[in-house]
């Protein structure tokens, strides 16, 4: 059995993550929205995130531990979208 803590971990980048620019400039900047389209804070992310963590169970049935971290993560942020926050592609200025 894989420890909380690493779960935890693995939950918490995946929401930062997810919302940051990446590496290669030809993929699109991802941020989080609040459900009106309005930028979500860090904190009430945060929140949404702690909350999400607090109530997902890790799915341990995948093949490989790099698997779980991965549905895990899925799920954490399907579960931040559940809350009313969407992840778009920031718009150009």
């Amino acid at each position: 059995m894989r420890s909380t803590g690493a779960w935890t971990v693995a939950a918490g980048m995946a929401v930062a993550l997810v919302g940051c620019a990446t590496a290669r400039d030809s993929q699109p900047k991802l941020v989080w929205q609040r459900a009106d389209g309005s930028p979500a804070s860090r904190a009430e992310l945060s929140a949404a995130k702690d909350a999400c963590v607090a109530s997902t169970k890790p799915d341990t049935a995948a093949a490989h531990p790099q698997g779980e971290r991965h549905a895990y993560a899925a799920q954490v942020v399907a579960c931040v979208e559940s809350k009313g926050y969407r992840l778009v592609e920031e718009p150009t200025p």
